[in-house]
């Protein structure tokens, strides 16, 4: 059956179509079968439906205690809660915009980042930097013979200064880094930007 049959039936049914519509519509329903079937169904629905009883809700009363014995309280009170409640959006807004207050996701989300590194005459490259407070080297490992050196890291969104160091000594700069800034001691260190 589809679903304008349903609808022109249902429109019979409530008296929505014009006497045109609902003559083509009867004529139809001596040559089909389904919307003859759909129609009995329908009027057999409507009878049932205005069998039913109709029961009123019961009228439910509250009394007006606090309203009327405390009302000059409340006339008071209630300007005042407004306005306490409006300076705290205030400054939770404000809290929230300058990083006070901070979510759990914020403080937990980190970023990917993969430092991919080519030094094919390399026996080791490793990386230090501001996100480990410039300690313990971190090894990059070596992705095949083709010379190529990865490593992956997750960290919280952020600028990082870091440098390669191929063979233990030779400080390199990245050439994937965002840029490349001096480190007041002679030397430059690479800059990326995660998550900003």
């Amino acid at each position: 059956m589809k679903t304008s049959d349903l609808d022109l039936a249902s429109r019979y049914f409530d008296g929505e179509l014009d006497q045109a519509q609902k003559e083509a519509f009867e004529k139809r329903l001596l040559s089909e079968d389904h919307l003859r079937g759909l129609l009995e169904e329908l009027k057999g629905l409507d009878i049932s439906a205005r069998e039913l009883e109709i029961y009123k809700a019961p009228e439910i009363k509250f009394p007006r205690i606090m309203g009327a014995r405390y009302g000059h309280i409340r006339s008071r009170i209630g300007p005042f809660l407004a306005g306490v409640a409006a300076a705290a959006c205030v400054l939770v807004g404000i809290g929230m915009g300058t990083g006070i207050f901070k979510t759990p996701s914020q403080e937990l989300r980190t970023e990917a980042f993969r430092i991919v590194y080519y030094a094919p005459g390399a026996d080791s490259v490793s990386i230090v930097g501001d996100f480990n407070d410039w300690s313990n080297e971190i090894p990059l490992m070596r992705r095949d013979k083709g010379g190529y050196w990865i490593a992956d890291f997750r960290l919280k969104p952020g600028e990082y200064r870091y440098v390669l160091l191929v063979d233990g000594e030779e400080r390199a700069g990245d050439p994937m880094a965002d840029y490349v800034i001096d480190d007041d001691f002679g030397s430059k260190n690479s800059v990326v930007r995660i998550g900003l």
